[in-house]
This record gives structure tokens, sequence and C-alpha cells, in this order.
């Protein structure tokens, strides 16, 4: 022990205290380590019942299998409902309810769409503006178009001001305006919507490169839902009117993120996977960027242009 404390002090410079403490250290270091070797050799092993656990794995095991020998499917195996397949006939988008327009070949998501936009005072004054509906797709409309019939009946929504007034009231007529080319002055003669919802209004519609459908509105931050539904019965998209088109295949990521429908990150993850796999050809290959969020691509469909 003696010869120890003096390599200790001649090595480290310890002193006689540190020397002891030192030593005192390593002997309680040593007996931990060999603590847990001691307990194993000295106390008896342990034995753990795992029959219950046995058994619960064979009686699952069982229930597995069960459908295979019985053809009962357990609950978390049952089937989700099949869609009814579709049967193409004659519907009119101006009063056909949801379960109707699915019958017919229409998804659930847009046919709930085309409500919400009947809700709001919106109609089809002709076939092709059925295409107006976000996600409503080219391939669809030819689909379905042989079978689209407009009643006389329908409710029709003037086309211009020369030729239409949506209601003889002079000051009806005096607000009447394409969303596409109104300013701000125009806007805010609509209740509710002032200076700032104007020029948010102007500015979310400049970034979206136009409004394809005056529905395009609720989604205008700050807007509320009665204020949006009075600029809808005021307001419409000319029909000649073309939204600009975002070239997907070609643009940067500073200029996709410009968009209102694409942020940021979405915008460096369509760039890096266009980077990586190469150009897209359809809406089908932009779902595949992971990142972005469901209905995004439906939304983004009237406003891409997918030219290599």
């Amino acid at each position: 022990m003696r010869k120890l404390k003096i390599y200790l002090k001649e090595t480290f410079g310890f002193s006689e205290a540190e020397s002891k403490g030192f030593i005192v250290l390593m002997l309680l270091v040593f007996l931990a380590t060999l603590a847990p070797i001691s307990v194993q050799l000295y106390l008896p092993p342990q034995e753990i019942d795992r029959s219950q656990d046995i058994a619960l794995l064979n009686k699952l095991v069982k229930e597995l299998q069960a459908p295979e020998k019985t053809g009962k499917v357990l609950p978390a195996q049952k089937e989700i409902p099949k869609t009814q397949a579709a049967r193409p006939e004659p519907f009119d988008p101006n009063v056909a309810t949801v379960q109707k327009m699915t019958s017919v070949g229409i998804p659930k998501y847009l046919a709930e769409r085309i409500e919400k936009y009947r809700s709001k005072g919106g109609s089809f004054r002709k076939k092709s503006d059925i295409k107006k509906i976000y996600g409503f797709s080219d391939e669809l409309y030819e689909q379905l178009s042989p079978y689209i019939l407009i009643e006389a009946s329908a409710p029709k929504t003037p086309k211009k001001v020369a030729d239409s007034k949506p209601t003889p009231k002079k000051e009806k007529e005096e607000l009447w305006f394409d969303i596409n080319t109104a300013d701000t002055t125009q806007l805010k003669k609509v209740r509710g919507i002032g200076s700032v919802l104007s020029a948010r209004i102007i500015k979310f519609r400049d970034k979206l490169g136009g409004f394809h459908a005056t529905e395009q509105l609720s989604e205008v931050y700050g807007l509320k839902p009665e204020v949006q539904k009075e600029l809808i019965k005021v307001s419409y998209v000319a029909d000649e009117f073309e939204v600009a088109k975002v070239k997907i295949n070609k643009a940067s990521a500073q200029e996709l993120m410009q968009h209102s429908y694409i942020g940021k990150k979405s915008a460096w993850a369509i760039f890096n996977y266009r980077k990586k796999n190469g150009g897209f050809s359809s809406i089908e290959d932009l779902k595949k960027v992971e990142v972005l969020e469901e209905g995004v691509a439906e939304k983004l469909a009237p406003y891409l242009d997918f030219e290599l």
C-alpha cells in the first residue's frame, strides 16, 4: 500500500490525502463492479412463469387462423365497403344530390364540392362549367359529358354586365364585376370588405394566377362566410378567362413557392423530386411527392403546365 502511495505521489504529484482518497475510490469502484456477480453467485435464480404469455399467444394464433378454417372474418380484417359501381345516366349538376352524383361516377369529395358551390349561390349554365370545380379533370368531364343535362329551369349566372343583370335593383347592377379584374375600389363596395381585405383578396388572386371559380374566395384568410357569400353573388369569372400556368417541369423552387397553393417546404420538395426522378407528366406524378398535403395536387391541376 505504501509503495502505491509513493507511486501516486511521484507519478501524479498527489499529496498524502489525495493518494488515500484515490486508493479508496478505486476500491469502491472495484467492489461496485463485483457486486452484480456476487449477487448472481449467492442468490438462487428466479424462475419466471411465462405460461400465461404462451397461452395468450396460442389463443391469438388460433384466432388469426380461424378465418381460413371457418370463413369468419375478424373485426380488424373486415374490408371497407366498396363504392357502388358507377352507372352513367343523365343528371343535372344544378340539382343532383351527392348520392346521385357519386352513383354516376363522380368521386364523393367532388360531389360534396359541387353541393357546397351550389349552397353558396353558384350554378352551372352549360356543361363545361362543371370543370371549374376543383379537381374535376378533363378525363372525368369527357367521360360524363354525354350524361350532363342542364335543365332549362336551372338558375343561370349572368355572363357579362352588358347583357345580364343578377337583380333589377340598381345597387346590385353597380356591384356586378369580374373577380379577376376587380380593383380595391370595387371590392370595398361589398359590405364587410375594407381596405385590408380588398388588398388581401387581390394579393391572393395575383399569387394564385387568377380565380377559375368564385368558390376559391373561401380560401382568402379573414374572409367571413357571410361576406364571401355576398361577394360571390356580385362577382363572376369570365368564360374566356384563363388562369396563369406554372411550368411545373421548369420553374425554380423560388418561382414555385410564389404560388398561393405551394409553400416553401412543398416547393423544395417538388424541385428535389423532379431533379431526382425527372419531370412530371400528370397530376398522378405530382401526388408521388409525399410532402404535399392531401388535395393540394387537385387544387393545383388547373394551374399546371406539364411541358417538359
